[in-house]
Parts: C-alpha cells; sequence; structure tokens
C-alpha cells in the first residue's frame, strides 16, 4: 500500500513540475512578444545587445523568483495548518 501511495505521489510531482515549466515557458514567450516594440526602440537608439538581454532576463527571472518565494511559503503555510489539523484528530 505504502509503494502504490509513493508511485502517484511521484506520478503526481512530475506532472505538476512538468506544468510549471510548460507554464513558464508560455509566460516566458509572452513577455519577450510584449517586450518586442520596447527592444526595438532601445536598440535603434543604440543600446547595445548585452544590456537588452540583461533587461530581459530580469524581466523574466525577477518575478518567476518573487512568485517562487511566496508560493514556497504559501506551501509551508497551507502544510503546517493540514498537519496541525491530521494531529489533532
Amino acid at each position: 500500500m505504502l509503494r502504490v501511495f509513493i508511485g502517484i505521489t511521484i506520478v503526481i510531482v512530475v506532472i505538476v513540475l512538468m506544468l510549471l515549466f510548460l507554464i513558464f515557458f508560455f509566460i516566458s514567450h509572452q513577455i519577450i512578444l510584449l517586450q518586442q516594440k520596447n527592444l526595438f526602440c532601445l536598440k535603434s537608439i543604440g543600446i547595445r545587445n548585452h544590456e537588452l538581454s540583461t533587461l530581459t532576463t530580469f524581466a523574466l527571472i525577477l518575478p518567476t523568483l518573487v512568485s517562487f518565494t511566496i508560493g514556497i511559503f504559501g506551501s509551508l503555510a497551507v502544510q503546517s495548518i493540514l498537519m496541525d489539523i491530521v494531529y489533532e484528530f
């Protein structure tokens, strides 16, 4: 019984991680499309490519890191609440 539970848990974790990476890909793609007009404008006034790359990278990674951090602390809070409920009864 325990092996079945562990197997199901592993499958669910893998599916959630795949969905997370898929969603990140589509969000990244949309951010780049939205910034494309600004990037062309900045490129035309003489901003170098590595500066534009840095700008785009920070625009993608910074919100992701913030949401990931908030998500971890939120999930830890939910886990604590659920563990308290389980051990209370």
